[in-house]
């Protein structure tokens, strides 16, 4: 089923350890936490869910996006993409995804169920012709909509990570730190929706190590 915007249960999260809030049923713009504290309230061993609203096309904005998740390892040092297929459409009248309509689906179609907090990325910039392309007030709007989806799940360990790299920029640390970077798929597959997601949680992971 596709997500609707009501669906909301404070059993969803029953025995999940997705975190819940229990008095708000949407997440307000003040409980978005810093990248620190919201590392700090990540339980010990427990895992980070990144998603990022990619365009599907850089060339021309029509409000089409495709959803690409990624998730840390469980001590925080690095991140795995996963390969999900979910869209995301926006205009002036609606905001439709194909996300499922609970977190209970989503944790099992995502297949971790050791997730305890979620970071809501912005895509890689995309360098075209020497020109850098971000679509920046586009994603930002896109990224707000998937936080509302989050809100009507219940989920209220949440973070925004602001940095945007762009591809070259993400291959120079994939360079400098192999190890880290070994599932990326920047060549195989840079412009894959899991793969923005996987650039952006690994660049926060880096910066607060």
């Amino acid at each position: 089923g596709h997500h609707q915007q009501n669906l909301t249960s404070e059993a969803n999260l029953e025995g999940r350890s997705l975190r819940k809030e229990r008095h708000s049923k949407s997440i307000g713009l003040s409980n978005m936490l810093s990248g620190a504290r919201f590392l700090s309230l990540i339980c010990p061993t427990k895992r980070i869910l990144c998603m990022s609203a990619v365009p599907k096309s850089f060339t021309e904005h029509a409000g089409h996006y495709e959803i690409g998740f990624a998730v840390s390892d469980p001590y925080l040092a690095y991140a795995c993409p996963i390969d999900t297929k979910y869209e995301l459409e926006i205009s002036e009248d609606y905001v439709w995804s194909t996300l499922p309509p609970t977190p209970n689906e989503l944790i099992d179609e995502i297949g971790y169920r050791d997730v305890d907090g979620v970071a809501l990325a912005l895509p890689m910039k995309q360098e075209t012709a020497g020109q850098i392309v971000a679509f920046d007030d586009e994603v930002k709007i896109a990224r707000e909509a998937i936080r509302r989806i989050l809100g009507s799940y219940g989920v209220s360990l949440t973070c925004f990570l602001a940095s945007r790299l762009t591809l070259t920029e993400a291959k120079a640390l994939a360079e400098k730190d192999p190890v880290i970077w070994k599932d990326a798929k920047l060549e195989e597959k840079p412009h894959q929706a899991s793969t923005h997601a996987m650039v952006a949680l690994n660049a926060f992971l880096r910066a607060h190590s």
